[in-house]
């Protein structure tokens, strides 16, 4: 049998205390690998997110922008025509009633409606121009 004289014995302890601080430590530093690799992959995810925001705000612009010309071709209109006629709706479109022909403002009320994509008609009706128009 092998005695151990009490310096030997301290040194058995102390490295067993030693591995056991180690082992805590590889058991800590797992999760911490773990831990750093889902930051991370939540940094990469939340730089997709932000992109596919910036998309999604884009395409909302886009999508307002196509909208605006039917949404508001009738302020547009008003004031355009402005106190030379008479904007009102009529069968689905819209009617314009020139009341003052000479200075009426009609290159950016037919431009107006012709870039909106509505059809145009211009008759007569009482003796007043009318312009028709209504979206394709």
């Amino acid at each position: 049998m092998v005695s151990l004289s009490k310096d030997d014995s301290s040194s058995t302890q102390d490295l067993e205390r030693r591995l056991n601080e180690l082992e805590e430590k590889l058991k800590e530093s797992v999760p911490k690998k773990e831990a750093e690799e889902l930051k991370k992959r939540i940094s990469e995810l939340e730089s997709y997110l932000k992109k596919y925001e910036e998309e999604l705000e884009a395409a909302k612009r886009t999508i307002k922008d196509l909208q605006s010309p039917l949404r508001d071709i009738v302020s547009r209109l008003k004031d355009i025509v402005g106190e030379y006629g008479k904007v009102s709706l009529q069968y689905g479109g819209y009617e314009i009633i020139v009341t003052e022909p000479h200075h009426f403002p009609w290159n950016l009320t037919i431009n107006a409606l012709l870039d909106a994509s509505f059809e145009v008609w211009i008759t007569r009706k009482d003796g007043q121009t009318v312009i028709r128009c209504k979206p394709p």
